[in-house]
């Protein structure tokens, strides 16, 4: 004999010899839901009550022990559900508004923090992610059941930092859960940004503070859709030498600069310069050719440019 709960997973029987044939209730009212073929019993669509299953084999062949008493006896519910499966993380905590039996225990997956009574999820102390699984296990007798709910705890919208300068690689933000919204500038503003991703284009873009929106797909509001960045002008590194080639016994390259200045000029490995104009030494650099970099910081923005450059040892064939 053997007695399951309604909550328990479908049973299927073990036939000695590996015999095949044809399963069916000899006694017992109806309510068994059998599967004649693989003897298979679908518990939480049968009535509780006792039955008498048989065992038929192809080969006609009987023995005494082809017929099993089953005990089905009721299991608990353990259904439960929460009002919507989106919450906002800095929002109110999601409170079950069904549970089928009371008197079972509530669980979370890790990161999340649940009353184990009540079944109300501490957002504070749970951090946001795609999917939360919430447990509720349930026993009655000796029977049991779990039921699982899963909601998606969603983050605020959050850039790589608050602060960019014009010539920084345009940042993209994160949004955890309820992706595929689309992000918006709130006016005034003017920075320009990609509607599906939220990347800015911060070249593009005026510097200023601007304000940024996320807006869900499933249409929820939360305290942290917008967030405010501030893009700072990055200050010019540009400028330009007369030409590429110099004599070595020649006059000094001095550099034209157009960008911003207060910066400073340098390079590696065989060139004497001057930091402050440029100017290079060419009797004290040595041939071949060489990178000259200018650098400026305006506001905490930097910018470098560099400029390609050639000391030779006699003039070019052409200027001969």
């Amino acid at each position: 004999a053997e007695t399951y709960c309604t909550s328990d997973p479908a049973p299927l029987p073990t036939v000695v010899g590996g015999s095949t044939g044809v399963y069916r209730v000899v006694s017992g009212n109806t309510g068994l839901a059998l599967d004649s073929l693989t003897g298979g019993i679908d518990l939480s669509a049968s009535v509780p009550g006792v039955y008498r299953v048989l065992f038929s084999a192809l080969s006609g062949n009987s023995c005494p022990k082809d017929t099993l008493q089953v005990t089905i006896v009721t299991g608990p519910d353990a259904q439960f559900s929460y009002p919507q499966a989106i919450w906002c993380h800095q929002g109110s905590n999601p409170i079950p508004n069904f549970i089928a039996t009371a008197g079972g225990r509530f669980t979370i997956s890790s990161g999340g923090q649940v009353n184990a009574q009540t079944g109300e999820v501490d957002l504070t102390n749970t951090t946001p992610a795609v999917i939360h699984r919430i447990y509720h296990d349930v026993a009655l007798g000796s029977c049991r059941s779990i039921y699982t709910v899963d909601l998606t705890i969603t983050g605020p919208l959050v850039y790589p930092e608050d602060t960019f300068c014009t010539n920084a690689n345009d940042p993209v933000p994160t949004v955890v859960g309820d992706s595929g919204g689309t992000f918006v500038a709130l006016p005034p503003s003017g920075v320009v940004l990609d509607p599906s991703t939220g990347r800015i284009d911060l070249s593009a873009s005026p510097p200023g503070n601007h304000r940024i929106l996320y807006q869900r797909p499933s249409g929820l509001i939360c305290a942290g859709d917008t967030t405010t960045v501030t893009i700072k002008q990055a200050p010019s590194a540009q400028f330009t030498y007369p030409r590429l080639l110099w004599c070595r016994e020649g006059s000094n390259p001095i550099p034209t600069l157009t960008g911003t200045p207060g910066g400073a000029f340098f390079s590696f490995n065989g060139v004497s310069l001057n930091f402050g104009t440029g100017e290079i030494d060419l009797p004290n650099s040595t041939f071949g050719n060489h990178t000259i970099y200018y650098q400026v910081d305006s506001a905490g923005c930097v910018a470098l440019h560099e400029e390609p450059l050639n000391i030779m040892g006699q003039l070019p064939l052409e200027a001969l």
